[in-house]
């Protein structure tokens, strides 16, 4: 990237991209330090993991923790565990899920404590779920890039306490807290929030454990800086079914409207139906699974909103068969359609959209080399009312090719395209 104008004020977030290119080379020396390092004894694992990098664009400094990519210690003694530094959490889409945290974790998993197959589990986190980002900070990774919308540093807690008996039942409860941290940077666009989400568990098992019916209840709490609260509920309960390499599982969910957990803040709330899962393989030969979801929004009723029902279907076949290529192929079905409504001009809004997918994988292994494409059809009929304006219908094809190729374990390359 020798050619980039290094006397430019210029940010190139206000030029078109005809006239600058975003590049994601930074001019000079990088400094790369990746570690990773195991201990056990007979009553110990120890693991330590680190990834820190640093060049002139990103400079690693104190006062600039992000360009550490990871930096993690893992001690597991008996029954216990105890992580220091990166780590991440899922337990659950309705109150964390996939989330990164820096800080520290304690877990304690205790057979027999109330008699034969009894279990005891509590696991205690918290730290740092969002980093601050302040406007005009430079981006990770692109060069010359600055940051244009400020964000809060957001600090979580949450603990999990569950107990039961292995094959029969568990119980649990959980507490989630976050908050973000006003003090972190100067200027957003966003308010600072509170969150807090209480919640409970339980699951029965019959049958050999060959089915298990659940249910978990959650309540949120979420507050801006302007003391507006919003508090919600979700909730969801089911049977899993499963028996030899065949799966069902059907439940009935709800995501309030106002329902917020900062431990997944992307979930998709102002849903209420039935969501199931169908699975069967046949050992070395195939495999077929189907999706399926069925559920109204605007569970608060809001006049000026219209009602929307949503039904998705995805039904999909993949081939087993040994030292042959591995095939998939999905077709899906969703279709929205809401009730009319008058908006506040009294014209004429309504939903209704059928969207078809068809998506075909093929996967090739050639002893240490894997070559994969994939290809996906969209189709969008839209039949909408749009007031002012024509529903958008909507034609896509998407293509991949992706391969990986190793000599011997130290070498590799890898590649791919999307077209």
């Amino acid at each position: 990237n020798t050619s980039y104008d290094e006397t430019s004020e210029i940010k190139p977030d206000s030029v078109s991209d005809d006239e600058y290119g975003k590049t994601t080379l930074v001019p000079g020396l990088h400094q790369y330090l990746n570690v990773a390092l195991f201990g056990r004894t007979r009553e110990m694992d120890l693991t330590l993991l680190a990834d820190l990098r640093n060049n002139s664009w990103n400079k690693l400094e104190a006062r600039n923790l992000n360009r550490i990519s990871r930096f993690t210690l893992n001690m597991r003694l008996r029954t216990h565990e105890i992580i220091v530094g990166d780590f991440f959490e899922s337990m659950g889409e309705n109150f964390i899920q996939s989330r990164e945290i820096g800080g520290l974790k304690y877990a304690l998993h205790t057979p027999d404590v109330f008699g034969a197959n009894s279990f005891l589990y509590f696991s205690g986190f918290g730290g740092v779920v969002q980093p601050a980002i302040s406007i005009g900070d430079h981006q990770l990774d692109l060069y010359k890039q600055y940051e244009t919308a400020g964000q809060f540093r957001r600090w979580l807690a949450a603990g999990v306490l569950q107990g039961g008996v292995n094959g029969k039942y568990a119980l649990g409860i959980k507490y989630l807290w976050a908050k973000d941290d006003e003090s972190s940077i100067e200027e957003t666009i966003n308010d600072p929030i509170t969150n807090r989400v209480l919640g409970g568990d339980f699951s029965l098992y019959f049958w050999d454990r060959n089915v298990r019916l659940f249910a978990e209840y959650l309540v949120s709490e979420k507050d801006t800086i302007d003391s507006e609260k919003f508090n919600d509920n979700a909730y969801k309960g089911g049977v899993d079914f499963s028996y030899n390499t065949f799966k069902f599982i059907l439940s009935y969910q709800k995501y309030g409207f106002q329902y917020f957990t900062a431990g997944y803040p992307f979930l998709e709330t102002d849903r209420k139906g039935l969501f199931g899962q169908i699975a069967y393989a046949i050992p070395r030969a195939v495999s077929f699974l189907t999706d399926f979801e069925s559920y109204n929004d605007n569970l608060d009723n809001i006049e000026l909103l219209p009602t929307t029902h949503t039904n998705i279907v995805d039904f999909g076949v993949t081939t087993l068969l040994p030292d042959l290529p591995e095939l998939s192929l999905i077709v899906g079905l969703r279709k929205d359609l809401s009730n009319e409504l008058l908006d506040q001009e009294d014209q004429l809004t309504k939903t209704d959209k059928m969207t078809a997918k068809l998506e075909g994988r093929l996967g090739v292994n050639f002893s240490s080399t894997r070559i994969s494409l994939s290809g996906i059809y969209q189709d969008l009929d839209d039949k909408s009312l749009v007031p002012n304006s024509e529903p958008l219908g909507t034609k896509q094809v998407i293509s991949s090719l992706n391969f990986y190729t190793s000599s011997d374990q130290f070498f590799f390359i890898s590649g791919g395209a999307v077209y």
